[in-house]
């Protein structure tokens, strides 16, 4: 065997080698990533159930990490879903919204008599999975409508006996899969109505306790007449 041939041999040898000591590179550090947000997310959800807040769980797997290679467990993880939060007597302090960027996959939030302020603001971008949110008796600051509306995945809203900056609610037109609105028992005016047509994707419109007169009302079907309104 000649020389050439013997190192060549070698050299595809290395080769292999080295190509799978990359391959469990590249599996440690993208484990380590996802050990790293699981516990960004155990930490933010310990957080929050400590002030009082009910947090739904589903284990998941990874599918990007779901057969990292060939003798590995499949990876799984519990993803926050759902958060519930309404204030305690016996716990005085209220959870920041901020805690919500250590929950990717958080799709339902239901919040109760508690100020939002503009920090928790920031904390909405995050949301990206956000399909429902539940707002009762709070203070919305200025701009989070609009802010609500960038939300891709956003189907339902429900804000009851809530208070906004007049003409805040236009920022919800632009809303790209919004069906579900819930205004009852909150500052809707005549002014507001047309904007509120304005939400090609809207399905259901409930503005119950609102003030509102019959007429006004009408003038919203005449804008939307596929519309399914709760004014009662």
């Amino acid at each position: 065997m000649s020389l050439r041939r013997i190192t060549r041999g070698h050299s595809a040898v290395h080769a292999v080698e080295w190509f799978g000591l990359a391959l469990v590179l590249i599996w440690i550090l993208a484990t380590g990533a996802v050990a790293w947000r699981w516990n960004s997310e155990i930490r933010s959800v310990a957080v929050l159930q400590r002030l009082g807040a009910v947090c739904r769980q589903v284990p998941a797997p990874l599918p990007d990490l779901a057969s990292p290679g060939p003798g590995l467990p499949p990876l799984r993880r519990s993803q926050t879903r759902e958060v519930t939060w309404q204030p305690r007597a016996d716990v005085p302090v209220q959870p920041a919204w901020s805690l919500f960027r250590d929950l990717p996959f958080l799709e339902c939030v239901a919040w109760e008599a508690s100020p939002l302020t503009p920090d928790d603001r920031q904390a909405i971008s995050h949301l990206s999975h956000l399909q429902r949110l539940h707002l009762r008796s709070v203070r919305i600051p200025e701009g989070l409508l609009a802010q609500l509306a960038s939300l891709p995945r956003l189907v339902e809203l429900r804000l009851h006996d809530c208070q906004w900056t007049p003409g805040e609610l236009s920022g919800l037109a632009t809303a790209p899969r919004l069906e579900v609105l819930q205004l009852d028992f909150s500052p809707v005016q005549a002014s507001d109505l047309r904007g509120l047509a304005d939400i090609r994707t809207l399905k259901h419109l409930s503005l119950t306790g609102t003030g509102l007169v019959e007429s006004e009302s009408q003038i919203l079907l005449g804008l939307r007449p596929d519309l399914e309104l709760s004014d009662d």
